[in-house]
């Protein structure tokens, strides 16, 4: 990974080699270290907020009291290891089931088997309701912008 930093240009043509293997056009961009440092602490920052907003829903989960603040390392690291797992699943769409199993594995030595199971599918209902919001949003941003009479 360091030398994919610190020679990006390696990494753009063995990406631009796969891409015209498989008879798609290569990427028109150039990659720099420093964009590959920026777009690196983007993603991080964007898995934190995911972590943070996992643990948020895992807390508001929990009964009065029932907060296990020791297992906190373990919730935020589940969920992005869960959604890894579930992208690595070819077979399922978005990962359906493969990432609930996943999370609780993880969380049901700290949460309890019901608890995971309920955090588990309250994050999978959590993530449709996002995608569904998303999706009206960009609908209505795209016809109040013309762009569907064209």
């Amino acid at each position: 990974m360091a030398f994919f930093l610190l020679r990006p240009d390696v990494l753009l043509r063995a990406g631009n080699r796969l891409l015209t293997s498989v008879g798609r056009d290569p990427l028109p961009l150039s990659l720099t270290t420093s964009s590959l440092i920026a777009l690196m602490g983007l993603s991080l920052l964007a898995w934190v907020a995911f972590a943070g907003g996992f643990a948020a829903l895992v807390y508001a989960l929990q009964p009065e009291g029932g907060w296990p603040q020791a297992a906190l390392p373990h919730i935020l690291a589940a969920y992005p290891l869960a959604f890894a797992v579930g992208f690595l699943s070819l077979i399922t769409p978005s990962g359906l089931a493969v990432r609930e199993g996943a999370l609780i594995l993880l969380l049901e030595r700290h949460l309890g088997g019901t608890a995971a199971i309920v955090v588990a599918l309250s994050m999978r209902v959590w993530e449709i309701a996002l995608d569904a919001l998303v999706s009206v949003v960009a609908l209505v941003w795209w016809r109040r912008s013309g762009l569907d009479r064209q």
